[in-house]
């Protein structure tokens, strides 16, 4: 709390609200704006009166309204000083605020003034500072610092865990909040828990609660309450509603809040109105439609996306340190490899990132300098044409600045003229450049091979993973096809098949694939030219000896211990999460089955599971293959419904002794299945259904204990590894 001394300043100012609460206040207005920064305008507002309201506030750049908001956030300072929760804090983020036109021609100097006024009473809210701001500093922190702030402290996995509908979707936690969750009134962290007093008219209602609440699916799916030690109970009846979260598997406390609007005005917590009247009513206690219904109302398109995309912070390189670590990379070097991909691969953990830090250690054992470039502000789609893009600049494992993509086109196109070395264009994504960005470098660069890898499907469609709306495998039809009229993606696929086939007419690209699979349908369904196309797994498995002293013989007449099912990853939709939870759902009180989920610490998981965090990074990549063995998987479940290119969990299964489970339309996951043997592929959930529920599962797993495999997983799919690029360089 505030000095004294600084009490006593505000109290001059008899028409402010005065920030000075204790126990003992029952009246009056209290409050303070306490922050204006990068996160936004943030404080607190309460009448003492009336507690549970929760107070409308104005904002005003020098006397003009610029936005309101609400004192609706739980507040733990002032709940402990009152003796229970309340929500009375503010923070309206720069998002939510749409600055005057006429900030961007003022001089970086000219001071503005910010002020926060309770809007019932029309009285300023008495502030730590004068709110004096420059037109720079607003500026800077609406366009480049807030978001990246809010990237830095947003926490995915609590909000995947709080938001099962965005979780099932599978769309970036980040990107939803960003778009819709702010405004929805979601968190992005884990709200500070205060302690919580209950009163006696509310005993009854939380034991009503109780009688339907599940302990260990609340907890499991908020792990911050299991760290407070608080009574789950308890917390969902003060407070968890308000956050979004729900009780039970069955009851959707943001949808029944929704559609009952008499339920919020009056302020009841949703699910005990349910329980003692909102069933007898036959009011719903979720949305119907399930899951295909939510992923289809949450799909959007990337267009639609872009303009929540962080703007990571950091200032420009200078041209001459771009020159300088440009020559020195290249001086001593046998070539030159420019690589483009979506993210930075030194600063963001995952499967193609680290197969990226691979290809620049092969290219390195080669004596080739390596230079990766990546957008500054990530994006899902092309960049529009006329964009003047950002790039991050990593040469030779090491971050070096940013700049913009025409001057490091520019310092390259100088730097390399009379230099005969070999050079090569390397694209695993495009998105986040648009065309005209990559042909002007290839053009730059003068590459003696330019080779272009099928990670994903963005050359015949924005939806990277050939999802109609997110939720069901397309097979990428025809543009003019039913198929893309009725889909999110289909509106703007002609115009990005249009940028594609500009893309390759230009760059002559070698088209590399990870797995046979993904070959053979993206030559099915593009007209794109190209120079060649070849398949180029990204690793390989050899098979060992198995210890027979380790295998697990099944003598008769003794009891075989459960069968071990696993899931690997984040819970989403895109990963088959919904059919595993389903299957959890259904057979978990059978005996014969145990089921288990490997992810990062602080993802969220159903309390059926047993969960080991999994965390697989470069230090460590032989993690996620190492548990498996340790936890002795018998099925992986592994339930994508896209084709996946190639999978490196599917490879580290097999590696690790366990067998996959799979749809056919999976890929190259189905592709490794029916290639090894090691698996069974299923054409629908009915027939997985069925494996589990006869006596099928069972007896694959016995056979396969009986008779277990082992393989050493070898990565050494990228790009420095085709041996025909480079003997071609040796004969010139």
């Amino acid at each position: 709390m505030l000095t004294n001394a600084f009490h006593n300043f505000f109290r001059r100012f008899d028409n402010r609200v005065h920030p000075s609460i204790t126990a003992e206040s029952r009246e009056g207005l209290y409050g303070c704006l306490e922050e204006i920064g990068p996160a936004g305008i943030r404080g607190w507002l309460l009448d003492c009166a009336a507690c549970d309201t929760h107070l409308k506030v104005d904002v005003y750049l020098n006397g003009q309204v610029l936005v309101s908001g609400y004192a609706d956030r739980l507040r733990p300072d002032i709940s402990e000083i009152l003796g229970r929760p309340i929500r009375c804090e503010f923070l309206i983020p720069w998002s939510a605020m749409t600055l005057p036109p006429e900030l961007e021609g003022m001089e970086h100097t000219a001071k503005l003034r910010i002020k926060m006024v309770a809007a019932a009473s029309g009285r300023e809210i008495a502030a730590s500072d004068d709110g004096v701001r420059t037109a720079r500093q607003l500026l800077d922190y609406a366009v480049r610092k807030a978001p990246a702030v809010l990237a830095e402290d947003f926490d995915a996995a609590f909000y995947l865990a709080t938001n099962a509908d965005v979780a099932a979707s599978g769309m970036d936690p980040f990107e939803h909040y960003c778009s819709d969750g702010c405004r929805e009134g979601r968190l992005p962290i884990s709200p500070r828990i205060a302690p919580v007093q209950v009163g006696d008219e509310d005993t009854d209602r939380i034991a009503m609660i109780r009688t339907e609440f599940s302990e260990s699916y609340y907890l499991s799916m908020n792990p911050d309450v299991l760290a407070a030690g608080i009574d789950p109970v308890e917390h969902y009846y003060h407070s968890g509603y308000r956050e979004g979260r729900n009780p039970n598997k069955t009851f959707d406390t943001r949808y029944y809040l929704e559609t009952n609007e008499d339920v919020h005005s009056a302020g009841l917590n949703p699910f005990w109105h349910y329980l003692v009247a909102g069933r007898k009513e036959e009011r719903l206690a979720c949305r119907p439609g399930g899951l295909r219904r939510r992923t289809i109302e949450a799909a959007r398109s990337p267009e639609q996306r872009a303009k929540d995309y962080v703007f990571p912070p950091g200032e420009l390189v200078d041209s001459h340190v771009l020159v300088d670590r440009i020559d020195a990379a290249i001086a001593g070097a046998a070539g030159l490899i420019i690589s483009l991909s979506h993210d930075c691969y030194i600063r963001v953990i995952g499967g193609t990132q680290i197969f990226i830090a691979d290809e620049q250690q092969l290219f390195a054992e080669r004596k080739y300098a390596y230079v990766h470039l990546s957008p500054r502000r990530g994006r899902l789609d092309l960049a529009p044409i006329d964009d003047t893009s950002e790039v991050q600049i990593v040469i030779d494992g090491t971050f070096i600045g940013i700049a913009t993509i025409e001057t490091f086109i520019t310092v390259l196109g100088e730097r390399l003229t009379g230099n005969s070395k070999p050079r090569m264009l390397v694209v695993h994504s495009v998105l986040g450049f648009n065309e005209e960005q990559i042909v002007n470098l290839r053009k730059a660069l003068d590459p003696t091979r330019s080779v272009f890898w099928l990670h994903d499907y963005t050359s015949l469609c924005e939806g990277f993973n050939l999802l109609r709306d997110d939720l069901a495998f397309c097979n990428a039809p025809a543009p003019s096809s039913m198929a893309c009229r009725i889909c999110v993606y289909g509106a703007a696929r002609v115009r990005h098949l249009d940028r594609m086939q500009r893309l390759f007419e230009e760059c002559d690209f070698d088209v590399l694939s990870p797995s046979a699979s993904t070959l053979a349908l993206w030559s099915r369904r593009t007209a794109l030219p190209f120079a060649s196309a070849a398949v180029h797994p990204h690793s390989n498995l050899a098979r060992e000896t198995v210890d027979k002293a380790s295998t697990r013989l099944q003598h008769a007449g003794v009891e075989m211990p459960p069968i071990r099912i696993g899931f690997v990853g984040f819970p989403s939709s895109s990963k088959g999460w919904p059919i595993f939870s389903a299957l959890v759902d259904e057979f978990h009180a059978d005996t014969r089955y145990a089921f288990i989920h490997f992810a990062a610490r602080g993802v969220s998981s159903i309390p059926e599971c047993e969960f080991v965090v999994t965390e697989s990074t470069p230090d460590d990549r032989d993690a996620t293959l190492r548990l498996l063995h340790e936890h002795r998987i018998d099925f992986l479940a592994m339930m994508s419904p896209w084709p996946e290119t190639f999978s490196f969990v599917a490879h580290e299964a097999i590696a690790a002794g366990c067998r996959l489970l799979c749809f056919s339309d999976s890929g190259n996951v189905a592709a490794l299945v029916r290639r090894t043997g090691l698996g069974t592929v299923f054409d629908d959930t009915a027939a997985l259904r069925s494996f589990f529920a006869g006596d099928k599962a069972v007896t694959v797993a016995r056979k396969a204990r009986a008779h277990p495999h082992r393989f050493r997983l070898i990565h050494s799919g990228t790009t420095a590894t085709v041996k025909h690029f480079f003997q071609e360089n040796a004969a010139t």
